[in-house]
């Protein structure tokens, strides 16, 4: 990688357009405000930052990690970046993006369907709207049943960007260690962006949230994907769930043991609880669940809000009975950002609410269909008074009640200066919190 390449002006600009065009919406709204400050003043703040990489004067900082709940009570990652460090870092990938367009190409949408670029190869779009690869995806593995390839594996990998080492990524883009003062610089920086403070930093793992990180994840993956693209049986991967089909159940064990193995040369841990094998009876079999991608979900203006009706018929079927569920995650996420306002489709939501807070950004979604409504407030006001354990939740929540509550509903809060937070007790104070309307 030429350092005069990687810190150019063009590419530095680039890279900042590819930030503000970028999909992953859930980790963008973390910056609205400062993307904006930085905007007024681009080129100015983008020759600042080139200047200073040109004097190898320029410092990354460590990322602040907000942690956010999984449908099995762990938590995932988000690094949040400064601007300048989300510059850099989308910089590098472009760079990667570049360098390795033409290998892409070969998997894209034949064995990998996951985070495709964008054409032509300059654009400010840096990758293609997941929900159309999604889609090809799962033709994908209809066409494969339709050959006959009846059994299945589906193979997983633990804390995939966590694993991901700075020596090996590295070496994809130049093997042959060329330009070696670039590549241990960048290898600098990205053990600063993987860890939260200096005493954590390692050799390996990029900042989960960056749409960067998520072509460097796919970079990281190609020679695996080179590799297995070209055995008998069918391989298909989205990010990092892994469908394997074959035409006996051997078949697909003896793929299973090869993609293990190549991904154990490369220091990856597969998931063993997730792993399994099983003869396919339909179509939608071989589809199966929604991949577990890190959520890009948000209000895309692009998105129409579905009717009332189609709404509840989607939530009734994504959901069960006593207690009543999510079982079906990806269509409830689906409709909770498309569905209207409805007093019934309210009603499910809040009942919902505490029994999935891995669902928070949904929730939220769909709540900022609202205005001021009281059985929000008081459910969120609940779901704070039972002591929720996820940071990134209550932040969620207080967020939603400073925009929705009134002063009435306020005066259920005060604050607990031994808990450094805001807590909801069922106390008045002795003064109002805001002047009654």
């Amino acid at each position: 990688m030429k350092w005069q390449s990687l810190i150019s002006m063009k590419n530095l600009k680039l890279a900042w357009r590819r930030i503000n065009t970028g999909r992953n919406l859930q980790y963008k709204r973390f910056f609205r405000e400062s993307y904006l400050v930085y905007e007024s003043g681009a080129h100015s703040h983008i020759r600042e930052l080139h200047d200073a990489l040109a004097a190898k004067a320029w410092i990354p900082n460590h990322a602040t990690r907000l942690y956010i709940p999984k449908p099995s009570g762990l938590q995932r990652p988000l690094s949040l970046l400064g601007i300048e460090d989300q510059i850099v870092l989308q910089a590098i990938a472009n760079q990667f993006a570049t360098k390795l367009y033409k290998k892409r190409q070969r998997v894209e949408l034949e064995t990998v369907f996951s985070n495709k670029l964008a054409s032509p190869k300059d654009s400010i779009f840096f990758m293609e709207r997941w929900q159309k690869t999604y889609s090809a995806f799962q033709d994908k593995c209809t066409k494969t049943y339709d050959r006959g390839l009846r059994w299945s594996a589906h193979f997983d990998l633990s804390a995939y960007y966590d694993t991901i080492s700075h020596d090996l990524l590295l070496s994809i883009f130049s093997p042959n260690s060329k330009e070696p003062d670039t590549i241990n610089t960048i290898k600098g920086w990205l053990s600063i962006w993987s860890a939260d403070n200096i005493a954590a930093t390692t050799a390996h793992g990029i900042p989960q949230g960056p749409i960067a990180s998520d072509f460097l994840a796919e970079a990281f993956f190609l020679p695996i994907d080179t590799q297995l693209q070209k055995k008998s049986f069918q391989y298909i991967r989205y990010v990092d769930d892994i469908r394997l089909f074959g035409r006996t159940e051997n078949e697909v064990r003896e793929a299973a043991i090869r993609l293990e193995q190549e991904c154990r040369h490369r220091g990856l841990i597969p998931q063993s609880s997730k792993f399994d094998i099983c003869e396919l009876k339909s179509a939608g079999d071989a589809m199966g669940a929604l991949p577990s991608i890190a959520p890009t979900d948000g209000r895309d203006n692009a998105e129409q809000l579905m009717s009332a009706t189609e709404a509840r018929l989607i939530i009734a079927s994504a959901i069960g009975n006593k207690p009543q569920k999510v079982k079906d995650k990806a269509r409830f996420r689906f409709v909770m950002y498309r569905a209207p306002i409805d007093s019934e489709i309210l009603k499910i939501v809040l009942r919902l609410l505490p029994r999935h807070p891995e669902h928070i950004d949904a929730f939220i979604a769909y709540f900022s269909n609202y205005g001021r409504r009281r059985s929000i407030v008081k459910s969120a006001l609940d779901y704070l008074e039972s002591a929720v354990p996820y940071s990134y939740v209550r932040g969620e929540l207080w967020h939603l009640i400073a925009r929705l509550a009134g002063a009435d509903e306020m005066r259920r809060v005060r604050w607990t200066p031994s808990q450094g937070q805001f807590s909801p007790e069922f106390k008045l104070f002795p003064f109002p919190l805001f002047a009654a309307d």
